[in-house]
């Protein structure tokens, strides 16, 4: 979410660079996968969201 990221920004004086945020990204699906929100039978996925906002970066 854009909020997350420029609240990230905001504290460390910089935005995230695409390789950053790709891994932020990355870390939030291995969270969903250790949440066991994945996997998903293929009609749950298609309303599966999995978002990076502030409740999971920081």
């Amino acid at each position: 979410m854009p909020a997350a990221l420029e609240a990230w920004a905001a504290a460390n004086g910089r935005a995230l660079t695409s390789g950053e945020e790709y891994a932020v990204g990355k870390m939030r699906l291995f969270q969903a996968l250790d949440e066991g929100v994945v996997p998903l039978p293929a009609v749950a996925a298609r309303e599966a969201r999995l978002v990076v906002d502030e409740s999971n970066f920081g």
